[in-house]
């Protein structure tokens, strides 16, 4: 069978896929929040998901103006 793969996405890919923002609170689906574009913030006041850290998105975060310290 010949064609092309698709190589899988790494952690760091799959994890920063679509970041554009930090929301202010937690929301459920489709509620709305305030989202912030830019700024800087303290890394250990941001809620992650499990098994996410703000080292594996700082770099994805800085991409965008988000800075975490």
């Amino acid at each position: 069978m010949s064609g092309t793969s698709t190589p899988a996405k790494s952690e760091y890919e799959n994890t920063t896929a679509g970041i554009y923002g930090i929301a202010a609170t937690a929301a459920q689906a489709a509620e709305e929040v305030v989202v912030y574009l830019t700024g800087e913030f303290f890394a250990d006041a941001i809620t992650l998901p499990e098994g996410v850290t703000a080292d594996t998105l700082a770099k994805a975060f800085r991409n965008i103006g988000i800075f975490l310290k």
